[in-house]
């Protein structure tokens, strides 16, 4: 007689995309509204906040307060203004600071330079706030945070230690953020090389994967500007490597928010509802799924 599992393991795939990545919030809520649990969880960057938060302490009541909460106590105007694309149209602080960033590349060469565009320490405060110094071992949810090497240029999936840190490692956006070492990596966000982090979850196991796709596709730009060709290269690479992570995904939430750039902090409410209202339009969807892959496993288990 073959061993019959008693449930199908449900993976979620956070992805990261700034405050784009609060709409997890909102898929979250719906999925725990419908009784939709959720076995295992992968998150970058953003994705990595929200998903470590919640494998702690699933509850997402109290996970959005306290993610609100901390939103309130930034200065969020120091942040907006942050956006690659935007860096040489706007003659902000943000401007000047990555135009002397770029001219100090330039006229110091090997020179070693110092400092990032934002200050981190707020963020760190924000995320030690709500997982204290837990480790991975006492998460409710077995989670997993995908990081990228900066020396060796790997993937790097951290699932043990301090929650903490590999949460703050997967989210440090490049020269916004610093990279953090842990067990003498020197790590910085999972989303240069994963921008959804599904295979994790494949690797662990998981029988379903529900990801969560925030990358915002292409833009029309000018193309008369050399600048905007550049930013269309790189997010035409960063669409075809997304797209094909996304292959192995059973279902993939994209909530409608292409137009909200990842640094547009005032926009998390919008965020959050969005992920919300495209979660239940795509529920009954899940429901079928699970349904069918766990009729599936009991006739497979059942042969014989």
């Amino acid at each position: 007689m073959r061993f019959l599992p008693s449930r199908l393991r449900v993976g979620l795939a956070l992805g990261g995309g700034g405050v784009r990545g609060l709409s997890h919030l909102g898929v979250l809520k719906v999925l725990e509204e419908e009784g939709i649990r959720i076995d295992l969880i992968a998150g970058v960057s953003m994705g990595a906040i929200i998903g470590g938060g919640y494998a702690l302490n699933p509850d997402i009541k109290s996970l959005t307060s306290a993610l609100l909460e901390a939103l309130d106590k930034i200065d969020i105007s120091k942040i907006e203004g942050v956006s690659y694309g935007e860096f040489f149209r706007k003659k902000d602080s943000v401007y000047k600071k990555l135009s002397a960033f770029v001219r100090e590349i330039y006229a110091l060469g090997k020179q070693r330079l110092q400092g990032f565009i934002i200050d981190s320490s707020l963020i760190e405060e924000a995320i030690k706030g709500w997982v204290d110094e837990k480790e991975f071992k006492e998460t409710k949810i077995p989670f997993y945070a995908v990081c990228t090497d900066l020396n060796t240029g790997e993937e790097i999936v951290v699932h043990e230690g301090r929650l903490d840190k590999a949460i703050l490692a997967s989210a440090a956006i490049p020269a916004v953020f610093p990279p953090i070492e842990i067990k003498g990596r020197v790590l910085t966000d999972g989303g240069v090389l994963e921008s959804v982090p599904v295979k994790v979850l494949r690797r662990e196991g998981a029988d379903i994967v529900i990801a969560v796709n925030l990358h915002p596709g292409l833009k029309r730009r000018d193309f008369s500007k050399g600048m905007e060709i550049l930013y269309q290269i790189s997010d035409i690479r960063a669409k075809v490597l997304n797209d094909i992570q996304l292959t192995s995904a059973d279902i993939v939430i994209e909530p409608p928010l292409k137009e909200i750039g990842w640094a547009h902090f005032s926009q998390a409410r919008r965020c959050i509802k969005a992920g919300e209202e495209e979660t239940r339009r795509r529920v009954e969807e899940i429901k079928v799924l699970l349904r069918r892959k766990k009729g599936w496993l009991v006739r497979l288990f059942s042969k014989g």
